[in-house]
């Protein structure tokens, strides 16, 4: 019996002894999988939209150095540099502050091989050094961060009458995922000239408002000075998102569903002129704020600038959706709602004028 030191052994011998043909089966106890935490469905919500978007999937080296960033034109915060104690190379010298760099040596290279329509995305890690190391804190500052790249013809699965990549199917994207994290509500985008690698009239912000103004991120054309240093042959528009902010600024609220509505909705189309400074994101927050229970949506379908428009403003033509659940919409109900909705505007805004 020198074999049996473990109570294992013991309840071995028993089962043996008993007989294991007796034993009762019985089945494993029912376990749940743990709950999926919200960054994770965040992350596998971007992985979906930009694959099923035609986008592939990139992961480069977190370690870059001055030539690359050199060669893309990016300068690095040297206060901020975590730097590698004994580089092999002068390539991969720290940890790398942006991931534009990196994005953009991947299409430099599958562009050398021949490749012309580039569709990619990485969701990746910048790091910043912020303190003095100690034994509880590296003192670098982790972030996580979405960014790519498209170069070539739209992915659309045509081998004739292709469309090129332009900086509106990049914006498309970025706002299909602004739409998927539900912040289209929160997100405006502005026209950006500082960003040294980006076209200064082809490139925009994602500018998120709440108490506090959040940048989330900037996309646009890659400045034709750093392609013709980059030597890519064609036109490459990238993006870089912040997802650290993002999902601080998000909140998570359980889905709810509700029946179709037994009354159809109404659509009234309306134009204003404006002052050129006033984007349409904050006109279609003022009609949403201004108006009653009955607003259900608001689109814009054009924008126009010429004859008949005073100079330094511009026309927007919106379409509003309104609907009451509970009765049909009569034509007197759906002016006054317009009237007030156009009398809120101008209170928020004096220059606006109404075409007819």
């Amino acid at each position: 019996m020198n074999d049996v030191t473990r109570e294992i052994d013991l309840i071995e011998e028993i089962g043996r002894i008993h007989g294991y043909d007796h034993i009762e089966p019985t089945l494993p106890r029912n376990t749940q999988s743990p709950e999926t935490s919200m960054e994770t469905q965040i992350l596998n919500k971007i992985n979906a939209l930009f694959l099923g978007s035609g986008l592939n999937e990139v992961i480069t080296s977190s370690l870059v150095g001055e030539p690359l960033l050199n060669w893309i034109g990016i300068k690095h915060n040297e206060n901020q540099a975590v730097k590698v104690t004994n580089p092999q190379s002068d390539e991969y010298t720290m940890l790398r502050q942006n991931l534009i760099p990196s994005i953009a040596q991947v299409v430099k290279y599958n562009s050398d091989q021949g490749q012309k329509n580039i569709w990619i995305y990485e969701i990746g890690k910048t790091f910043h050094l912020t303190g003095t190391p100690t034994d509880k804190n590296t003192g670098v500052e982790e972030n996580r961060i979405l960014a790519g790249a498209l170069t070539g013809n739209i992915l659309s699965g045509k081998w004739h009458n292709q469309e090129e990549t332009d900086f509106y199917t990049l914006k498309g994207i970025i706002e299909s995922l602004i739409k998927e994290l539900n912040l289209e509500s929160r997100v405006e985008y502005h026209s950006v000239s500082d960003v040294s690698y980006l076209h200064p009239g082809r490139s925009a912000e994602i500018r998120l408002f709440g108490k506090t103004p959040t940048i989330l991120g900037v996309f646009g054309e890659l400045h034709p000075d750093t392609r013709e240093r980059c030597k890519l042959v064609q036109p490459v528009y990238i993006f870089e998102v912040n997802l650290e902010k993002v999902l601080d600024n998000l909140t998570y609220t359980v889905p709810r569903y509700k029946g179709l509505p037994l009354y159809p909705a109404v659509y009234r189309d309306t134009a204003f002129i404006i002052p050129q400074n006033i984007s349409h994101q904050e006109i279609a927050r003022a009609i949403k704020k201004v108006s009653s229970n009955l607003f259900k949506g608001v689109e814009i379908f054009d924008v126009y600038q010429g004859q008949h428009v005073p100079e330094g403003h511009k026309s927007l033509a919106y379409r509003i959706t309104l609907l009451d659940p509970e009765a049909t919409l009569t034509d007197e109900r759906v002016d006054a709602e317009i009237k007030n909705i156009k009398e809120g505007l101008k209170k928020a805004y004096p220059d606006i004028n109404f075409r007819e």
